[in-house]
């Protein structure tokens, strides 16, 4: 209680920051962001609500995936649970893990089809740059289809590396993660950077590389029962990563890119902890060890003219899950396939990227631009290769109408082979009041269609060892969203900052899983429209200089969710918590010390979105014998870093400082089937939180 309270006076004292316990990347002293617009501007000016990630801030912190380098930005969620290996999603302001586009460089990483099916979507925030290569890391909350396109209806993240360098110069990061209680495994990563000149001024290279390994758990109920190890209790994992980038600059004019990446992930599964191993009667979909590797090149151009810049790309990138087989049960419903062989889960797409960005035009910067791109998926419960072809054109003008008010509008027009073509507008204002005040908001539309297994008319996969059957539906229609937003901005000349943003987003026809028996007899389940929902909220933060070497940085969001028809009307569309607060006070002791105490809260969350009279009945079980609320948390974390001398910085970290149980279960019964049997299973009523553990970092420039 005493926490809580600490906490809640904290909440009044601190309420704003435009990114928590995270200090932004300036340039000239000025917060500077690209991803909003596509071109370089103040912070503030961007026409989007928007929060920055330095690499300075990355290397102060552990994280493993990208849902924990950006967890503490407020917006964004990734406790709504883990996925079978361990990993977290990322949900930016309740729209769901699926509606965030994932950018490196403004490259879009996510697939077009799942080939990570049954509980192992969170892998693809493994497949990220090492840290040593990475210069910031932008968060857009809100819709940003009229630039990107599909999935960037609940926001995007881009992940903007570093520039190749004219003089040789690197990094190297090396990290581990201690446990104190031996439940949890320990965890150690390298990582690596270099660029330099191979010919000065004409030819460039920059080399990246990461190698994380993380330890399996162990972790128990309170009765002895072991805890599943497919999410809550993480197996044995190792994530490797290796890239090049070669820049070809033949003049002032022009410079040409090649970047090529290749990053694999391995999972133990001789227990059959992630999926059921073949017995001596039945294969059941799983081999040993589970990998999910990924592959990409990219050929770029950009060219600077006197009237503005061009930029273009082509991607080619492909994703595949390894590890799985053809189970004995779906052969007995699909008689083409053959029980054990190997199936194949490959998904290949091509992104061709161009846009042309000019001022020409007095008090106009204009953005024009398109995208192609092909995407195939290959899955081996299916016969048919998975195909489909989507364009966009896209064009937004940056209107000064005064010095001081800046008026954005844009629009996107997208063609897909089954949908034809959809018009996506936005329209943006920010007026910069005064030197320290800026007033700034807008409407967004998003635009998503489909998943190309989701618009299959068959049989699309299988769940429980081929059992069950999936599949998909041809009259889905895509999902489409509005947001509208408004903020306030307040720089002070003394360093103090604060900014509040309150958003609504009114989203139809969300895609979920419904159930039924199909005409076999089988149960079965198919993606349906669900009709209307909405999420609103409010997102503060606050930079405040207490004195020239203490600095109290915090955040705070409030969320709520309601679904508006439809046989769960009225319940929450998301999980998220309605209350999340971070906030961390920075000392720098002197000019080679300094320390930080972070202190975060999230309230409850639901754990259904569907009514009571909806559930199944293990869920009802759950319900009354246990609740249908995952409990509130507060945590604290004490860290420090050492300048050893300008090139060697030493850091630490301890995680959970009090040592907070987070692994709490509860046990109910239920009696299901036929003849009726009865289970007893256990619910989690916690985060599902390590404990106390201690990070130890090192890095080395050179």
């Amino acid at each position: 209680m005493r926490i809580k309270m600490a906490l809640s006076v904290a909440s009044i004292l601190v309420t704003q920051n435009l990114l928590l316990a995270n200090e932004t990347t300036k340039l000239d002293d000025v917060q500077v962001v690209t991803s909003a617009s596509g071109y370089e501007q103040k912070i503030t000016d961007a026409p989007a609500s928007i929060s920055v990630i330095s690499q300075e801030d990355l290397k102060k912190k552990k994280y493993s995936n990208l849902a924990e380098a950006i967890e503490d930005v407020e917006g964004v969620d990734v406790r709504d649970g883990v996925g079978k290996t361990g990993g977290l999603n990322i949900s930016i302001r309740g729209m769901g893990s699926s509606n965030t586009l994932i950018l490196i460089d403004g490259r879009r990483q996510n697939s077009s089809g799942n080939n990570t099916p049954n509980g192992f979507g969170e892998t693809s925030g493994n497949f990220l740059p090492p840290l040593a290569s990475i210069e910031r890391i932008e968060v857009i909350k809100g819709p940003m289809s009229t630039l990107y396109g599909a999935d960037a209806m609940g926001g995007v993240v881009n992940i903007i590396t570093k520039k190749v360098s004219n003089e040789w110069t690197g990094n190297i990061n090396v990290d581990q993660t201690l446990q104190e209680s031996s439940q949890f495994g320990n965890s150690n990563n390298l990582n690596m950077y270099a660029s330099g000149p191979v010919v000065k001024d004409l030819l460039g290279l920059a080399l990246r590389g990461n190698y994380y390994n993380r330890e399996a758990s162990n972790i128990k109920y309170g009765d002895g029962e072991v805890v599943s190890a497919r999410g809550p209790s993480p197996v044995e994992g190792t994530n490797w990563s290796l890239g090049g980038k070669f820049t070809l600059t033949p003049n002032d004019s022009n410079d040409i890119y090649l970047d090529t990446f290749t990053s694999k992930q391995k999972y133990n599964n001789d227990k059959s902890q992630l999926g059921t191993l073949p017995d001596a009667t039945k294969d059941y979909g799983y081999k040993e060890d589970l990998r999910f590797e990924k592959e990409e090149i990219t050929l770029g151009h950009n060219s600077r003219f006197s009237i503005g810049t061009l930029e273009s790309s082509i991607m080619k990138t492909q994703t595949e899950t390894l590890g799985r087989t053809i189970p004995t049960e779906a052969t007995l419903k699909l008689t083409n396939l053959v029980a054990g062989e190997n199936r194949e889960l490959k998904n290949e797409d091509i992104v061709l990227d161009t846009k042309f960005t000019t001022d020409i035009l007095n008090k106009n910067i204009i953005t024009v631009g398109g995208q192609y791109w092909n995407s195939e998926l290959k899955d081996g419960l299916i016969e048919a290769k998975l195909k489909q072809d989507l364009f966009g054109l896209f064009i937004e003008d940056e209107i000064s109408i005064l010095d001081s008010l800046r008026l954005t509008l844009g629009g996107r027009y997208d063609h897909h082979d089954k949908f034809g073509g959809h018009f996506s507008p936005r329209g943006y204002l920010v007026w910069d009041t005064t030197d320290n005040w800026t007033i700034k908001g807008g409407v967004s539309t998003g635009y998503k269609a489909p998943r190309v297994d989701q618009l299959y008319s068959g049989i699309n996969g299988v769940t429980r060892q081929g059992k069950d059957l999936t599949y998909g539906n041809s009259n889905l229609n895509p999902e489409e969203s509005t947001n509208y937003e408004t903020g306030v901005y307040y720089n002070a000349d003394n360093g103090f900052s604060a900014n509040a943003t309150i958003f609504y987003n009114d989203y139809k026809d969300k895609i979920e899983s419904e159930s039924f028996v199909d005409s076999g007899g089988v149960n079965s389940t198919r993606p349906i429209n669900i009709g209307k929902a909405e999420t609103k909220g409010l997102e503060f933060g606050t930079n405040i200089p207490i004195i020239e070497s203490l600095n109290l940085k915090a955040s705070y969001t409030y969320m709520e969710s309601e679904q508006k028809n439809g046989k769960n009307k009225g319940e929450p569309f998301a999980n998220t918590p309605k209350h999340s607060l971070n906030a961390t006070l920075n000392w720098d002791i002197n000019a080679k010390l300094s320390t930080w105490l972070k202190g975060e809260y999230k309230s409850a969350r639901q754990v259904f979105t569907e009514k009571y009279e909806n559930l199944s009945v293990a869920n009802k079980a759950r319900y009354d014998q246990v609740g249908a609320e995952i409990n509130a948390y507060e945590l604290f974390h004490l860290g420090a870093n050492y300048k050893w001398d300008k090139d060697l910085t030493f850091s630490a970290t301890i995680y959970n400082l009090f040592d907070k149980n987070l692994y709490k279960h509860e046990p109910y019964t239920y009696t299901s089937g036929t003849p009726p049997k009865s289970t007893t299973a256990y619910a989690d009523t916690d985060a599902n939180l390590e404990g106390r553990r201690l990070w130890l970092a090192m890095n080395l420039a050179f």
